[in-house]
């Protein structure tokens, strides 16, 4: 039996800037990268409700997701023409 393996942050953040450079937006959508999309949703989640158990994000975390230009509006997301 395998385990769960974890993508560091870092990773994930890495994971981003190709989608970005491969899509020229972060509209991540499990259709496009069900992986990704399911880190931006809880990333979102953290955000949304800090003190809820689960990933928790830091100030830095929101910085370096801003910097990319992270769609932090999960009606951005679900609206792709």
């Amino acid at each position: 039996m395998s385990k769960k393996q974890h993508t560091s942050f870092e990773k994930h953040i890495e994971q981003l800037k190709a989608f970005k450079e491969a899509h020229g937006h972060l509209r991540v959508t499990p259709t496009l990268d069900t992986k990704l999309a399911a880190f931006c949703g809880h990333m979102r989640h953290a955000r949304r409700k800090p003190d809820s158990p689960g990933m928790i994000i830091t100030a830095d975390r929101i910085k370096a997701l801003d910097e990319l230009g992270f769609e932090w509006n999960e009606q951005k997301t679900t609206h792709i023409i």
